[in-house]
Protein backbone atom coordinates (compact mmCIF):
# COMPACT_ATOMS: atom_id res chain seq x y z
CA UNK A 1 0.00 0.00 0.00
CA UNK A 2 1.82 3.32 -1.05
CA UNK A 3 1.58 6.00 2.31
CA UNK A 4 2.30 9.07 1.70
CA UNK A 5 4.96 10.30 4.65
CA UNK A 6 4.36 14.41 3.70
CA UNK A 7 0.78 14.51 3.27
CA UNK A 8 0.18 16.72 6.22
CA UNK A 9 1.16 19.49 3.36
CA UNK A 10 -2.28 18.56 1.29
CA UNK A 11 -4.16 18.26 3.81
CA UNK A 12 -3.63 21.79 5.46
CA UNK A 13 -3.82 23.03 1.91
CA UNK A 14 -7.50 21.72 1.79
CA UNK A 15 -8.29 22.23 5.19
CA UNK A 16 -8.01 24.45 7.80
CA UNK A 17 -8.54 21.34 10.51
CA UNK A 18 -6.62 18.46 8.85
CA UNK A 19 -7.25 16.31 11.91
CA UNK A 20 -11.79 16.72 10.42
CA UNK A 21 -10.46 14.38 7.50
CA UNK A 22 -7.52 12.91 8.58
CA UNK A 23 -7.01 9.46 9.84
CA UNK A 24 -4.63 7.15 11.94
CA UNK A 25 -2.07 4.92 10.42
CA UNK A 26 0.53 3.24 12.19
CA UNK A 27 3.80 0.96 11.45
CA UNK A 28 5.34 -1.48 13.06
CA UNK A 29 9.46 -1.62 12.86
CA UNK A 30 9.27 -4.04 9.71
CA UNK A 31 7.33 -1.35 7.69
CA UNK A 32 3.67 -2.97 8.04
CA UNK A 33 0.88 -1.43 9.00
CA UNK A 34 -0.62 -2.08 12.31
CA UNK A 35 -3.65 0.57 12.50
CA UNK A 36 -5.11 2.39 10.08
CA UNK A 37 -8.47 4.45 9.38
CA UNK A 38 -9.34 5.38 13.00
CA UNK A 39 -10.47 9.28 13.67
CA UNK A 40 -7.28 10.46 16.02
CA UNK A 41 -7.24 13.33 18.47
CA UNK A 42 -3.48 14.35 17.65
CA UNK A 43 -1.29 14.49 14.40
CA UNK A 44 1.22 12.24 16.54
CA UNK A 45 -1.18 9.00 15.56
CA UNK A 46 -0.44 9.51 11.94
CA UNK A 47 2.81 8.55 10.35
CA UNK A 48 1.47 8.88 6.79
CA UNK A 49 -1.74 8.57 5.01
CA UNK A 50 -2.92 5.95 2.77
CA UNK A 51 -3.25 7.33 -0.94
CA UNK A 52 -5.87 4.68 -2.23
CA UNK A 53 -3.52 2.99 -4.33
CA UNK A 54 -2.64 -0.62 -3.40
CA UNK A 55 -1.59 -4.40 -4.25
CA UNK A 56 -2.75 -7.36 -3.02
CA UNK A 57 -1.98 -11.03 -3.84
CA UNK A 58 -4.34 -13.57 -5.01
CA UNK A 59 -4.27 -15.11 -1.24
CA UNK A 60 -4.66 -11.79 0.58
CA UNK A 61 -7.47 -10.98 -2.01
CA UNK A 62 -9.10 -14.01 -1.10
CA UNK A 63 -8.80 -12.91 2.75
CA UNK A 64 -10.46 -9.53 1.86
CA UNK A 65 -13.34 -11.48 0.04
CA UNK A 66 -14.12 -13.62 2.66
CA UNK A 67 -14.23 -10.57 5.48
CA UNK A 68 -16.90 -9.25 2.86
CA UNK A 69 -18.78 -12.12 2.27
CA UNK A 70 -18.90 -12.82 6.23
CA UNK A 71 -19.79 -9.10 7.14
CA UNK A 72 -22.68 -9.09 4.10
CA UNK A 73 -24.69 -12.12 6.30
CA UNK A 74 -27.53 -10.89 8.58
CA UNK A 75 -25.87 -9.51 11.70
CA UNK A 76 -22.02 -9.33 10.26
CA UNK A 77 -20.26 -6.05 9.93
CA UNK A 78 -16.88 -4.35 9.27
CA UNK A 79 -15.62 -2.76 11.94
CA UNK A 80 -18.38 -2.09 13.73
CA UNK A 81 -20.69 -0.59 10.55
CA UNK A 82 -22.38 -2.69 7.82
CA UNK A 83 -21.32 -3.50 4.27
CA UNK A 84 -22.88 -0.69 3.05
CA UNK A 85 -21.59 2.13 5.34
CA UNK A 86 -17.76 1.06 5.76
CA UNK A 87 -15.14 2.38 4.37
CA UNK A 88 -11.91 0.76 2.48
CA UNK A 89 -10.12 1.65 5.39
CA UNK A 90 -12.16 -0.42 7.72
CA UNK A 91 -11.46 -3.36 5.46
CA UNK A 92 -8.01 -3.24 5.75
CA UNK A 93 -8.41 -2.99 9.69
CA UNK A 94 -9.99 -5.53 10.08
CA UNK A 95 -7.79 -7.92 7.71
CA UNK A 96 -5.20 -6.47 10.01
CA UNK A 97 -7.21 -7.72 13.01
CA UNK A 98 -7.89 -11.09 11.56
CA UNK A 99 -3.85 -11.64 10.86
CA UNK A 100 -3.23 -10.40 7.87
CA UNK A 101 -0.01 -8.28 6.95
CA UNK A 102 -0.25 -4.77 5.17
CA UNK A 103 2.95 -3.60 3.91
CA UNK A 104 3.42 0.08 3.43
CA UNK A 105 5.46 1.71 0.67
CA UNK A 106 6.45 4.89 1.91
CA UNK A 107 6.41 8.21 -0.55
CA UNK A 108 6.92 11.49 0.23
CA UNK A 109 4.32 13.95 -1.71
CA UNK A 110 4.00 13.96 -5.12
CA UNK A 111 -0.05 13.06 -5.88
CA UNK A 112 -2.95 14.86 -4.62
CA UNK A 113 -6.71 13.91 -3.24
CA UNK A 114 -9.38 15.70 -5.04
CA UNK A 115 -12.50 15.05 -3.04
CA UNK A 116 -14.37 17.87 -4.21
CA UNK A 117 -15.21 20.92 -6.25
CA UNK A 118 -13.31 22.75 -3.63
CA UNK A 119 -10.24 20.88 -3.80
CA UNK A 120 -10.34 20.84 -7.89
CA UNK A 121 -10.45 24.97 -8.07
CA UNK A 122 -7.65 25.09 -5.15
CA UNK A 123 -5.40 23.00 -7.36
CA UNK A 124 -6.98 24.88 -10.73
CA UNK A 125 -5.66 28.00 -8.98
CA UNK A 126 -2.36 26.96 -7.69
CA UNK A 127 -1.77 25.31 -11.67
CA UNK A 128 -2.76 28.83 -12.90
CA UNK A 129 -0.71 30.83 -10.26
CA UNK A 130 2.41 28.47 -11.28
CA UNK A 131 2.84 26.96 -8.08
CA UNK A 132 1.16 23.58 -8.15
CA UNK A 133 4.26 21.72 -8.97
CA UNK A 134 5.45 23.39 -5.15
CA UNK A 135 2.99 21.03 -3.87
CA UNK A 136 3.08 17.75 -5.86
CA UNK A 137 7.12 18.29 -5.88
CA UNK A 138 7.23 18.75 -9.43
CA UNK A 139 7.77 21.42 -11.57
CA UNK A 140 5.49 23.81 -12.20
CA UNK A 141 2.44 23.15 -14.87
CA UNK A 142 1.19 27.19 -15.58
CA UNK A 143 0.17 27.65 -18.72
CA UNK A 144 -0.38 23.71 -19.73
Amino acid sequence: MIVDREWLKLWILRSDDPLSDAESLRLDGGGNIIDIGRKVPSLDEIEAQYIGLMRFSAKACGELLDLLDRAAQPGGDVQGKPVANCYMTDLLQAHIDHGGKLHAVPIDGGWIEVDTDEDLARYTALVEAGTFGDLCGIKALAGR
